[in-house]
């Protein structure tokens, strides 16, 4: 399931007394300091998890139409690990 910024921003105005325009600065700083912060460490948010950058290495690509071999370079992806009350509570 996929949950848009929108579908957020929602939730946040039904649920709060603020504005959509206070929703909507809340959720992107939020997530703003969640991308700077975690490029230098983890950044943990207790009871549901953990976000993280975890770097996957360059690797062989192969274009299975013409098996056209190229190199796919190393890049950065941000990752998140639920916590373990998270999992008990989703199962």
């Amino acid at each position: 399931m996929n949950v848009t910024k929108k579908e957020i921003l929602k939730g946040l105005i039904l649920s709060s007394d603020m504005s959509y325009e206070d929703c909507s600065n809340l959720l992107e700083s939020f997530l703003g300091l969640i991308k700077i912060n975690t490029e230098s460490k983890k950044v943990n948010l207790s009871g549901y998890g953990t976000f993280s950058y975890k770097k996957t290495p360059s690797r062989i690509g192969r274009n299975p139409k013409t098996m056209q071999v190229f190199e796919i370079k190393s890049f950065k992806k941000l990752v998140f690990k639920p916590s373990s009350q998270l999992k008990k509570r989703i199962n």
